[in-house]
């Protein structure tokens, strides 16, 4: 419908008279900003809605030749700039985000999308720039927006989402704590196949204290359970004291294991290169620490032979290394059950990796748990396809 306004027109409401001279404005091509008021008592008497550029210095007229054939057009006694049809949706007043398009920002985000992707996604998906109703700084001001909120009432509504799902899904467990004045401090959460997955593999913790996957640094730890049988839990990190005495505290029946990647690239700076590039000391260190075929007593008498043999006594970090050994040696966890795995913190790493690819630091929690959630859900189908390959077709027979 099209908007023509007349001197002498009367609104009922000032809200009214501010919405037609918009949607004028919008049809007609220019913009518009709020101009000064006058009230009487704490009424408003009287209020200008200007033309963006009103009293500004007017622009000379072009033709249609110039400016790249666009035509600017200065209307005397109104102050009004025209923009041609094929400018018109950078119009402020023309530029807007439907609820779709919101909810399209929102949902992308899930699988890491940012705002920016998603308005090429968008304006790729509607056919061109023009097309979309709005520009990236839109969305890029919805999102910020819509963070600002949630960042208010993060943890509240990330506890509510949760408990819901635990009121609805009989085998779905959430805990959390909070601190004396309220605040969120810890939560563990798990579905009916998290714990399926434990009763079956749960018997091992790898915890890495390094990543970080939200703006208030609380760390994210993938674990599945505590072992409710309380058997030996072996417990996988990195060699951080405050981890030892947290570990000790809180999982007091668990063996807590030292990364043994993490200790042995130490070695290089401790030892030196040229030691370090040395075919018989690299074998002969190798043969004791990457095995677990050894006894004890065997792995103190060769560890201590190359310590002489390399002139290595005046060397401090190997003594705390062979004073720590049971703590990260494969000998001194024959009788655990490792899995065949836990000698590093790889698995961690290539689990931080996955999450690293869907999360990042500046995350609220809300954004956290939607990017969890589907990620997860990748995993599973992918596992799910891999059993059913297994299943249904045989390997290339060996030529």
């Amino acid at each position: 419908m099209s908007v023509k306004l007349k001197e002498g027109m009367i609104f009922t409401s000032l809200d009214e008279a501010e919405a037609l001279y918009y949607e004028y404005a919008k049809q007609s091509g220019f913009r518009v900003r709020k101009g000064s008021q006058y009230e009487l008592g704490g009424i408003i008497k009287g209020k200008h809605f200007l033309c963006s550029k009103e009293d500004n210095k007017p622009f000379k007229k072009y033709d249609s030749s110039s400016v790249s054939g666009k035509v600017y057009k200065f209307v005397e006694g109104h102050n009004h700039y025209l923009v041609g049809q094929e400018d018109m949706h950078f119009l402020r007043s023309n530029r807007h985000l439907t609820r779709v398009q919101e909810s399209q920002i929102y949902e992308l985000s899930f699988v890491n999308l940012g705002p920016v992707k998603v308005f090429n996604v968008i304006r790729t998906k509607y056919g061109g720039f023009e097309k979309v109703g709005a520009t990236v700084v839109e969305c890029k001001n919805f999102k910020r927006d819509l963070n600002c909120y949630i960042g208010e009432y993060d943890a509240e509504i990330v506890v509510r989402r949760v408990m819901n799902k635990k009121d609805f899904l009989h085998d779905y467990s959430f805990e959390y704590t909070v601190d004396n004045e309220g605040k969120l401090t810890a939560m563990f959460w798990a579905d009916g196949e998290c714990k399926a997955n434990y009763q079956a593999f749960g018997e091992i913790v790898s915890f890495d204290a390094t990543f970080s996957t939200n703006k208030y640094k609380m760390i994210f730890v993938p674990f599945t359970g505590i072992d409710n049988h309380f058997r030996n839990v072996s417990f996988g990190a990195d060699q951080d004291p405050a981890m030892k005495i947290a570990i000790e505290n809180v999982f007091d029946y668990c063996r807590h294991r030292l990364c043994m990647w993490h200790i042995m690239k130490k070695v290089v700076d401790n030892v030196g290169p040229a030691l370090c590039n040395n075919n018989e000391f690299k074998e002969a260190m190798c043969s004791i620490v990457w095995t677990d075929s050894i006894d004890l007593e065997f792995f103190d008498v060769e560890w201590q032979k190359i310590i002489n043999d390399y002139d290595l006594v005046s060397k401090k970090w190997l003594y705390e290394m062979f004073e720590m050994r049971v703590m990260w040696i494969p000998a001194y966890f024959r009788d655990e059950w490792m899995s065949g795995l836990l000698r590093m913190t790889s698995r961690s790493e290539s689990e931080n990796h996955f999450f690293s690819q869907v999360t990042n630091s500046q995350m609220t929690l809300l954004d956290f748990i939607n990017h969890y959630e589907p990620s997860l859900e990748i995993r599973r189908h992918t596992h799910q396809k891999n059993d059913h390959d297994s299943r249904y077709t045989f390997p290339n027979p060996v030529v």
